[in-house]
């Protein structure tokens, strides 16, 4: 008997979401009234749990911009089961997560679920470092720090955008005067038409009188 339940399939399938799983996920994000076509173009974001025959039970989405992520646009088929596939559904989000080798990720409370895993209030420090993508800084956001901050890290980083930037500013100077050399040169070009086309008006007029 015991043998039986060891080999029994789980209820709940676990894996990212694919092409396949589309339709359903657009349907699932327009009856909770979320942005199904912003979501569809980042539909890759979400993990999925399938019920035994196959659809799509429950889904959560996972926005990585550089060391933050944002747990965003959960979805259950059935309610009543939110809990349970939740549950299904975070190792596989906390996986994704340290795997990208994020610092921390951000949700908003719609649940007991998320300060159950550990995640807390963000402090105005936390709060200044949020990303601009994820939504409103004034909201009651929640947050689970995966591992500390690598201050070098981020200044390294942080020079290499002013260095980008630099790079940048350059290349159109560069990119500016070459246009500008150019419209000389075809200025200069012109010119030297000009005076050959009066020259040889001049010449043309003189050996007439000759």
């Amino acid at each position: 008997m015991n043998g039986a339940d060891e080999n029994a399939e789980p209820a709940y399938q676990t894996r990212r979401a694919t092409l396949e799983d589309l339709p359903e996920l657009k349907r699932l994000w327009q009856e909770e009234n979320l942005p199904a076509p912003e979501l569809e173009k980042k539909f890759t974001e979400f993990q999925i749990a399938l019920a035994p025959n196959g659809t799509v039970a429950g889904a959560l989405g996972l926005q990585i911009q550089k060391q933050e992520g944002l747990i965003h646009s959960e979805v259950f088929s059935d309610v009543m089961r939110a809990a349970e596939i939740r549950s299904l559904l975070w190792p596989r989000l906390l996986a994704v997560a340290k795997n990208n080798g994020l610092i921390r990720v951000w949700a908003l409370p719609t649940t007991s679920f998320y300060r159950e895993q550990g995640m807390r209030d963000i402090d105005d420090a936390t709060r200044a470092k949020m990303p601009e993508g994820f939504g409103s800084p004034n909201a009651d956001w929640v947050i689970l720090k995966l591992k500390e901050e690598n201050h070098a890290a981020v200044s390294i980083e942080k020079e290499f955008e002013v260095f980008a930037q630099a790079q940048r500013a350059e290349s159109e100077r560069v990119m500016s005067q070459a246009k500008a050399f150019r419209i000389l040169a075809y200025g200069f070009f012109i010119l030297v038409l000009m005076a050959l086309g009066a020259l040889a008006v001049v010449f043309g007029k003189l050996r007439k009188k000759r």
